[in-house]
């Protein structure tokens, strides 16, 4: 690649090695250690401008899949980018340890054309890939293809695993990962555990009684012994087994509202995303009957209810934010406060807070992580731990009204009413055409760049017949073994797309739906509809509100640096709404009079305004 005139190439790099599965965190080639031993090398030799070594501010393992929702590490390098006065090299090993989320892709393409950051794919492809503000056409060519062939690959997994998940649920087997507590894996047979499943026997007996709430229950079964698995840690790139731990109360809720033990489970469709029952067909033992378990839910469900009648489990952010300190879930708590000399009143707010579930596995996790010097840091008043210093989670409780409050902002600033749902619904249909044409015209490259391999291998199979010299032998075996690489290459690729040419957007039309006055309708829907329009709106909601010290060297939350108070919320809109937020909608109005002659009134009934959060 070359340097373009007048352009001033980074000096500092970031470092991001991303594994999915365990499998490849196991892996030789794709594991963590070997990406970062790669990436420093790279970094070190100065990279592709200079020769100069690259300063690394920061580095990332990430040990999830690219495609989920909460990408934790991803927005810390998005703050650290967004923080800088300078442009940064990202490091990455190839685009598809990058991200398969388009969205993802999209957020750090526009950081590349402010000149925030360069991109570095350091093994894609035989020469690498760097992308930068003032990379050529060609190669953002290569780069645009190389996003597109991440968002159909991604699209094709996605197929499979929903394949693979009905076949196993035709089959009786259930497709959750680990078995529940109370069973085991012998060579491949699911079998009761001997020390456990009288345990777990023993707790749906006890509380089907309706004696015992959950934490005189966890009390008994913790004193008889009774200990759940932790999950496994990695060291030294291994995963290996914990100690096992005595149960909590959130373990034996759990375990009692999961009706595994039945011979039934729950699972959602791979189709509907419904919550389905499907029978295991024998594939596991029966450990108590179905009687008990309704039993169990009917008890579970009148200790569930308040004296007002507000259910526990109907919570408008239930499950859907999490904690921009640690990433743990944030958990409701319906709290009262009463007013003195103003006959008793009584007044309940729901609070969340962040489960602290870092600890669960790991006690010091929060002093390591933060130091000794928080806003989680406290002394207890009561229980086992009165009188000590406790290291939980930094995060402040948060009322639900000043979160819906910001929500409710937000929905206002993305109405435009039925005329634009029907304009979008109109650009979807085209853009599916035109993806259909752009995955032909590729597969019709790929397959021409596959014939002419096949030339140049029988031209090389010819020249090793015929030459004397072994040296020159060798050169034509490893010209020969590279050609013969890329054309298994090219054979993925072009099956890739071919099974992936049709584009389904029934979601995004569904979702479009939603569209013309969202304010309206959220607060005309009951509970469940509220959860299920913000499960529809936004594909994350991390708040961060306390005290910690902020390290400005390394651009990081840590023991280091200045206390700072942080108060924010970050809620990051999902496909469509995300686009119609950020939409200049007079250039796009523009444009449709100018192609199409449209009269549609594109214009936002609610002007943008500043938000009343930071």
């Amino acid at each position: 690649m070359t340097k373009k005139k007048g352009y001033q190439p980074a000096t500092k790099a970031i470092i991001l090695a991303r594994v999915s599965t365990e499998d490849q965190a196991d892996n030789g080639r794709y594991s963590v250690p070997a990406q970062l031993r790669k990436q420093r090398e790279y970094a070190q030799s100065g990279g592709r401008f200079q020769n100069t070594p690259l300063e690394i501010i920061a580095e990332y393992e990430i040990e999830e899949s690219a495609y989920k929702g909460k990408r934790t590490k991803f927005k810390k390098a998005l703050e650290v980018i967004k923080i800088l006065d300078e442009s940064v090299a990202i490091i990455f090993d190839v685009v598809d340890r990058f991200s398969r989320r388009f969205e993802e892709l999209l957020e750090f393409d526009e950081l590349r054309k402010d000149g925030k950051v360069e991109l570095h794919f350091i093994s894609q492809g035989w020469q690498g890939l760097v992308i930068h503000r003032n990379s050529t056409q060609d190669e953002l060519s290569v780069w645009e293809d190389e996003v597109a062939f991440a968002r159909k690959f991604s699209r094709r997994i996605s197929g499979n695993v929903r394949r693979s998940i009905r076949e196993k649920l035709a089959q009786g087997i259930y497709p959750g990962g680990d078995l529940t507590t109370g069973y085991l894996s012998v060579d491949g047979n699911k079998i009761l555990d001997p020390e456990r499943a009288p345990f777990r026997k023993k707790i749906y007996e006890l509380y089907a009684t309706g004696k015992y709430n959950l934490a005189q229950l966890t009390k008994i079964m913790r004193n008889a012994g009774f200990t759940t698995k932790t999950k496994r840690v990695r060291v030294n790139g291994k995963l290996v087994e914990r100690e096992p731990k005595l149960v909590t109360i959130s373990d034996i809720a759990d375990m009692l509202r999961n009706s595994f033990p039945t011979g039934k489970f729950y699972y959602p469709d791979p189709d509907s995303g419904e919550r389905r029952l499907y029978d295991n067909k024998g594939t596991y033992p029966t450990l108590i009957s179905w009687s008990l378990f309704q039993r169990v839910q009917k008890v579970l469900d009148s200790n569930n209810s308040r004296a007002s009648g507000y259910k526990k489990n109907n919570f408008k952010f239930r499950g859907l934010l999490y904690c921009g300190f640690c990433g743990c879930t944030m958990t409701p708590e319906e709290m009262s406060r009463s007013y003195k000399n103003k006959n008793s009143r009584q007044a309940s707010e729901v609070y969340y807070h962040c489960t602290n579930g870092k600890a669960t596995t790991d006690p010091n996790w929060y002093l390591e992580e933060y130091g000794t010097d928080h806003s989680g840091v406290y002394v207890a008043k009561k229980g086992k731990k009165k009188g000590q210093t406790v290291y939980a989670c930094p995060q402040r409780w948060w009322r639900e009204s000043e979160i819906e409050e910001e929500i409710l902002f937000r929905f206002d600033n993305i109405n435009y009413g039925e005329d634009v749902f029907e304009w979008f619904r109109s650009f979807l249909e085209d853009n599916y055409e035109t993806d259909i044409a752009v995955a032909r015209a590729n597969i019709k490259a790929k397959r021409t760049q596959y014939t002419k391999n096949e030339d140049l291998i029988k031209a090389i199979i010819r020249s090793m017949a015929t030459e004397e010299d072994s040296e020159l032998k060798e050169d034509y075996r490893k010209e020969y073994e590279a050609i013969k690489s890329n054309q298994n290459e090219l054979k993925k690729e072009i099956t890739i797309i071919e099974e992936s040419l049709e584009t389904d957007t029934d979601v995004i039309v569904k979702r479009l739906t939603y569209c013309s006055n969202l304010r309206e309708q959220y607060e005309n829907f009951d509970i469940e509809g509220k959860q299920k329009l913000l499960k529809e709106s936004f594909s994350d909601i991390m708040v961060m509100r306390g005290e910690c010290r902020y390290d400005a060297k390394k651009h990081m939350l840590g023991k280091k640096g200045k206390l700072e108070k942080i108060d924010y919320i970050d809620l990051e809109f999902d496909d469509p709404f995300n686009t119609l937020e950020q939409i200049n909608i007079d250039e796009l109005l523009d444009h449709w009079h100018e192609e199409n002659e449209g009269v549609y009134d594109l214009t936002k009934e609610n002007e943008m305004e500043a938000s009343p959060k930071p």
